[in-house]
């Protein structure tokens, strides 16, 4: 029994110690393209005053005093896109270049466009066989468990207003689409219909006429069914009228300057 609590336990240090390992930039672990990391940088050592002391206090966003990991990179000469959606706290992420030298500021981010706001993404134009180092970091002091995720070389739509945007996409590939003219993503044309309140068929739903209203056609014995249809071309609504009858009497005129229909009977 006092065999297996202790190889558990070793285990259990062994796990621990591994995660926080690359909390070091000269420890950084190698990531590829396509690899998904799901990690944590709870108690792991923040490198603020080292990024501070070569000059990177601020690489698109501040390194703040929260503790942080380390990954390195080999460019592919592609547009590289880092990805911490899945994350669970508020994270913060950095690209650093290593020119032989010195750490070059690639990229920074601190809120992005993912379903949380709070969780960074970057994309970055890679230069072929450069090493790059990325620093998985908190706002403020906070830390805990991360996903990130490489993707390189990802085409589809980028454009965030078309139905077809894929977010996780770095090269657009001319694929996008849009809503139709009935804001649709489905080829739904239900706004198309009859737009004339006078209709029988009549709908609020109704934002584009197809010509399909529909108008009663009975009528008391002193009365007589007229369609009266008035293009005015621009300014419609600052447009008045009026029809008299033979004695001179207005029996139906324009709504009031500025308003749109009223249905008379005469």
């Amino acid at each position: 029994m006092n065999r297996i609590l202790l190889l558990f336990t070793l285990i259990l240090f062994n796990v621990f110690s591994y995660s926080q390992v690359n909390d070091e930039i000269t420890n950084a672990l190698q990531i590829n393209c396509g690899d998904e990391i799901s990690s944590s940088t709870s108690g792991a050592n923040s490198d603020q005053e080292y990024l501070s002391n070569v000059g990177l206090a601020d690489c698109g966003t501040t390194i703040d005093g929260a503790a942080g990991v380390w990954y390195s990179f080999d460019g592919t000469g592609e547009t590289i896109q880092l990805n911490m959606c899945g994350s669970n706290y508020d994270t913060k992420l950095h690209v650093f270049q290593d020119d032989g030298f010195n750490l070059i500021c690639v990229a920074g981010n601190d809120d992005s466009d993912c379903e949380n706001y709070l969780h960074s993404k970057i994309n970055f134009l890679s230069e072929y066989d450069v090493n790059y180092y990325i620093y998985v970091s908190g706002w403020g002091g906070l830390e805990g468990d991360f996903t990130l995720s490489v993707n390189c070389a990802i085409t589809g739509c980028l454009d965030a207003t078309a139905c077809n945007y894929n977010e996780q996409a770095v090269e657009d590939d001319g694929s996008c689409y849009y809503p139709n003219e009935c804001d649709s993503c489905d080829e739904d044309l239900s706004c198309y219909g009859c737009t004339d309140i006078s209709g029988l068929n009549y709908s609020e739903e109704n934002t584009i006429e197809d010509g399909s209203c529909e108008y009663s056609t009975i009528c008391s014995d002193d009365q007589d069914l007229v369609f009266l249809s008035l293009v005015f071309g621009n300014w419609t609504s600052e447009i008045t009228w009026d029809i008299q009858n033979e004695n001179g009497d207005v029996i139906a005129n324009s709504p009031a300057l500025n308003t749109w229909y009223v249905d008379y009977e005469t």
